[in-house]
């Protein structure tokens, strides 16, 4: 790894043999003009932003860890599977006693260190053409810390976690691809092999559901031996 100014000295040999200018490489990051030369002659800031060291790193053609000054290396971590969530319809969530959580290794990078990150079993059929159930760990990420990171929140396509209450009080929830038709309508995608499984359309009249989590990854188990 490289200290702040040396990285600054690198990105700023690269302007240069990249023929590029440091207007060019502000306005590229959706920054003023002044913005990198600032950054490269005064140290202000002192490092540049993940989302900026991203888009310089692209720019100049380098892997983004020459300008990085912390090892992007992800570290394998010891996250819990919790408990269970049914790839079908609505059913009660099922939580473990914490003396039933199951250890999970999962690499975890420097965006993820201090997130609610936990895993799920998978049951059911619903979502079988993805997430094999009873072979599969979703590895989640909570929805506040999601909306947190990505600004734009959660998107068309991908896969959550939603949860409501039972007219008998009780928490059931499911695993889901999302779709947002319009403004009232949102649609929990099946995404299944048998056609006995049909999306869950939320309209604004019965919106009485959260999304609690997005799936961010997946591990699957192939064969028992």
């Amino acid at each position: 790894m490289y200290t702040p100014e040396e990285i600054r000295k690198k990105i700023d040999l690269l302007i240069t043999q990249k023929g590029l200018n440091y207007r060019v490489v502000s306005n590229a990051l959706g920054r003023a003009d002044s913005y990198i030369q600032q950054y490269i002659t005064r140290g202000y800031p002192r490092v540049l932003k993940e989302k900026d060291r991203k888009i310089v790193a692209k720019l100049l053609e380098v892997d983004e860890q020459e300008i990085a000054d912390v090892d992007l290396t992800p570290s394998i971590a010891t996250i819990y599977r919790i408990g269970f969530v049914e790839a079908g319809a609505w059913t009660e969530a099922v939580q473990l006693p914490r003396d039933e959580w199951l250890p999970v290794n999962y690499p975890i990078n420097d965006n993820l260190r201090k997130r609610n990150v936990f895993a799920l079993g998978v049951r059911g059929n619903s979502m079988n053409k993805i997430f094999p159930p009873d072979r599969t760990t979703l590895i989640c990420l909570d929805i506040r810390d999601y909306c947190d990171m990505v600004k734009e929140g959660i998107q068309n396509g991908d896969f959550v976690v939603a949860q409501r209450v039972s007219t008998d009080g009780k928490y059931e929830a499911t695993v889901k691809r999302y779709t947002r038709i319009d403004e009232g309508t949102v649609v929990l995608e099946a995404m299944s092999n048998d056609p006995r499984y049909t999306n869950i359309i939320v309209g604004s009249e019965n919106c009485e559901y959260q999304i609690t989590a997005v799936v961010i990854d997946y591990q699957t188990k192939l064969k028992d031996l």
